[in-house]
């Protein structure tokens, strides 16, 4: 059973009595197993500079999207994945196939595009884009008989930068993309050393 924290008081100089003493071990048993911890005892202060504020512990930071209706795709152009359905985006993380980072971190984005079966071209892809920025390579691609782009791009970002999942094929004219789905998680803070 958890300890209860109990005030007590010791005048400079005094003697601690045998009942004080026992406060003292009482309280140090309440601190070791948490239980004379109150719920406001840590504070956003306590928690490193990228960390989640207080409100945010124990919730998950992201988003999950689906487009399930088909979107048509122009011919060797970026276009950005407009989700049509969010199965979970509480903080409204998305607006408008614009992903917005709610705090510094280490951010995961993975799903699947499905494009329209086809023979034309050489290519269908799917890229990840920071702040309006193809970012660093983060791309997939596959051959034209594969419509299926499995992906997975891990990404740090600060506070407020924003991300599109893009997509992107050489099929000689307009091509639909028949759904795709999304999931974003931050897994962590950036550590500070």
């Amino acid at each position: 059973m958890p300890g209860t924290y109990q005030t007590w008081s010791v005048v400079f100089g005094e003697q601690p009595t045998a009942a004080k003493w026992n406060i003292l071990g009482t309280n140090d048993a309440a601190m070791n197993d948490g239980g004379g911890l109150g719920d406001d005892i840590i504070v956003n202060r306590h928690l490193g500079a990228n960390a989640v504020s207080g409100d945010q512990l124990g919730k998950m930071i992201g988003c999950i999207l689906r487009r399930q209706a088909t979107q048509s795709i122009a011919n060797a152009t970026d276009v950005t994945i407009n989700w049509d359905n969010e199965d979970y985006d509480p903080d409204g993380l998305n607006a408008s196939g614009v992903f917005t980072a709610p705090s510094t971190g280490i951010y995961t984005f993975g799903g699947c595009g499905i494009f329209a079966g086809s023979s034309g071209g050489t290519y269908r892809m799917i890229k990840l884009y920071v702040d309006d920025s193809f970012y660093n390579n983060h791309s997939n691609s596959s051959d034209p008989s594969h419509p299926y782009m499995p992906f997975s791009f891990t990404v740090k970002l600060t506070a407020g930068q924003t991300v599109k999942i893009k997509v992107r094929h050489n099929y000689g004219s307009a091509l639909n993309l028949y759904n795709a789905w999304l999931g974003v998680l931050r897994v962590g803070a950036i550590s500070s050393s």
